[in-house]
């Protein structure tokens, strides 16, 4: 969806609230197929880049590995719909009383930990193979290790994330859309 596409002249306060909650669901769908297509790349990354860990797989490592790896990318878009969902992130859910006109720089700050978390379960597939190890600072891998409060460990991956072209053009158009809709509320 183009910008001039979301943005037509004399639209209303309730169709720019409607066109702003098909942006945010576009958004949720292009993560929910960018992040599976992800942590097949991060892990085809630590097959060919770490070969200590890598030169230690079997063919029956690797098709397990596949397996998991699968079982992961079948799984998350539960967790990814439950994050981005949340109230918090959307200015036209009405729970954000007061949107600074900045807030889409700070869209990546307050998903920050929650996507780092989901972009972390790669690292129990990498753990388990021997890549990356718990109770470990891995950062320099781009994985750190946390314990819950259970005492269950957890991977964060702690290096930047780049969101997908796609991600960025709707959100890109989730804003303009607010933009307008700043312009038309006065």
């Amino acid at each position: 969806m183009k910008i001039k596409e979301v943005l037509s002249s004399n639209q209303s306060i309730e169709k720019t609230v409607e066109i702003a909650e098909n942006l945010k669901n576009d958004f949720i769908e292009e993560t929910i197929k960018f992040v599976p297509q992800w942590y097949e790349s991060i892990l085809n990354k630590f097959i060919l880049t770490f070969p200590p860990a890598a030169d230690k797989l079997t063919v029956e490592h690797i098709k397990n590995m596949k397996k998991e790896l699968k079982l992961l990318q079948d799984s998350i878009h539960i967790e990814l719909t439950d994050i981005l969902t949340r109230d918090q992130y959307w200015w036209h859910s009405g729970q954000i009383t007061e949107v600074p006109r900045d807030f889409y720089k700070d869209i990546d700050n307050l998903l920050d930990f929650d996507l780092r978390v989901l972009f972390g379960k790669i690292g129990d597939v990498l753990e388990e193979y021997g890549f990356i190890k718990k109770n470990h600072f891995d950062g320099d891998k781009g994985f750190v290790s946390h314990k819950d409060g259970s005492n269950k460990y957890y991977f964060e991956y702690v290096y930047p994330i780049y969101w997908s072209d796609m991600m960025k053009r709707r959100m890109d158009n989730y804003w303009e859309n607010y933009k307008y809709y700043l312009s038309i509320k006065k």
